[in-house]
């Protein structure tokens, strides 16, 4: 694998099989690669910063976390228990946690609002559920993960593509995923 470092003027090339860093800056930058599954999916940066790593993207999955969906009838056939409909948007829903989603016609889709999710019933399109490890959440996005993740409590991707942006945030206590965040430049109401 072919690693690009850069720790503020310094650059460095390395040809590795396993990726050992030790954190001395505020931050790394890296070229990974970002998969869905064990297929590759697209070339991302990725930084860490404190207790955040990040992984920005233009993988068009991030955009559709709970699945590419046609209308409100083809979620909720995916989503039963947690489906419902109110002032012309699509919610999943279990206890505080939500998924707010809306009809999207220029895509003929189901588009992403908002969601904070803390309840383990309510899993993504590639698997990610409350409960899990931060190794498997993580090889959820990275064909081989990097050493010395310990001091991670957040992991942080970002899609960009044109003006569209979103953000999750995934969140960790003692290496497991307690709750995230799913955000969008949406100028809609998110809760």
């Amino acid at each position: 694998m072919d690693i690009f470092i850069k720790k503020l003027d310094v650059v460095a090339i390395t040809k590795v099989d396993r990726v050992v860093i030790k954190l001395i800056g505020t931050i790394l930058v890296l070229n990974v690669t970002l998969v869905f599954g064990q297929v590759t999916k697209d070339q991302v940066d990725y930084r860490i910063s404190h207790d955040t790593l990040t992984l920005v993207s233009s993988w068009s999955a991030l955009n559709y976390p709970f699945g590419t969906f046609k209308n409100y009838e083809h979620l909720k056939s995916y989503y039963p228990e947690f489906c419902s409909k109110k002032d012309g948007f699509y919610y999943l829903r279990d206890g505080d946690s939500y998924a707010k989603l809306f009809r999207d016609d220029r895509t003929e889709s189901v588009g992403l609002v908002y969601a904070k999710i803390h309840s383990p019933k309510i899993k993504t399109s590639n698997g990610i559920i409350i409960g899990m490890s931060k190794k498997d959440v993580l090889s959820k996005f990275l064909t081989s993960l990097p050493d010395h993740l310990d001091a991670v409590n957040v992991l942080r991707l970002e899609f960009r593509r044109g003006q569209v942006g979103i953000w999750h945030y995934y969140k960790f206590k003692n290496d497991v995923l307690t709750s995230f965040v799913l955000d969008t430049d949406s100028q809609q109401y998110k809760n």
